[in-house]
């Protein structure tokens, strides 16, 4: 019977690991020191921590506005879903992520394209509003 390179290798790997029992511990041990120390390491660099830990702060709230848009589209509610689908996008922009299904139901939900154009442009009205403050304020000096 033949057998493949990758059986032929896992055997020998299985028969040194039940003829070795003190290697598997060792081994496993090594791999929970470098996941420790790993960790620590995550820990203490502060560029690690900015990028990994400071970006989930507002992952809560968008996604919260996020899953209260869908349970509306859920209940045929499209344009109260797009007012806060677009609040979530004000929040974190990796909402947006969600726009090309947002954008299948809406098609599939309404007959009429002038409709759905009516929904994206309560999207972006709201971003409008969002951003109104930044966009009067004359920022050179």
């Amino acid at each position: 019977r033949m057998a493949t390179f990758a059986q032929q290798a896992y055997r020998v790997v299985s028969r040194k690991k039940r003829d070795d029992g003190d290697g598997v511990c060792m081994e496993s041990a090594h791999i929970v020191w470098c996941w420790r120390m790993g960790m620590l390491f995550c820990c203490l660099s502060k560029r690690i921590h900015s990028i990994f830990v400071l970006r989930l702060f507002n992952d809560g709230p968008a996604m919260l506005l996020f899953y209260i848009s869908a349970a509306l589209f859920a209940s045929s509610k499209y344009r109260i879903g797009c007012i806060f689908y677009s609040l979530a996008v004000g929040i974190k922009m990796n909402i947006l992520l969600f726009a090309p299904g947002l954008l299948l139901v809406l098609l599939q939900a309404h007959d009429n394209i002038y409709q759905v154009i009516f929904c994206l442009a309560i999207c972006a009205s709201v971003q409008l509003a969002l951003g109104l403050p930044f966009l009067a304020f004359n920022w050179v000096h």
